[in-house]
């Protein structure tokens, strides 16, 4: 299970998982490195950055279960109803 942690001063309340936090400081340089572009990179390059996006998916895809597993742990402890309890029959 992840650990959260507080984030700096601005908004003290705010629980963020440190990977998290990576994945966000690992994405902007990425992103910002592709949208300014001024023309097509060449193909090794876009193939790069393509392994990079799914690495970074497959992440995401991690720590989005890792979330809602901790949702539905706090609902359960809170007393509120979980997802499951909430679903349609």
């Amino acid at each position: 299970m992840a650990k959260l942690g507080l984030r700096p001063p601005g908004n003290p309340f705010q629980l963020v998982d440190p990977a998290l936090s990576k994945l966000n400081d690992d994405l902007d340089p990425f992103l910002l490195e592709y949208l300014n572009l001024d023309e097509a990179p060449p193909l090794p390059k876009l193939q790069e950055g393509f392994e990079k996006l799914k690495g970074y998916q497959v992440l995401t895809a991690k720590l989005l279960d890792q979330a809602r597993d901790e949702l539905e742990r706090w609902k359960k402890e809170s007393g509120a109803p979980t997802e499951t309890e909430c679903a349609p029959s």
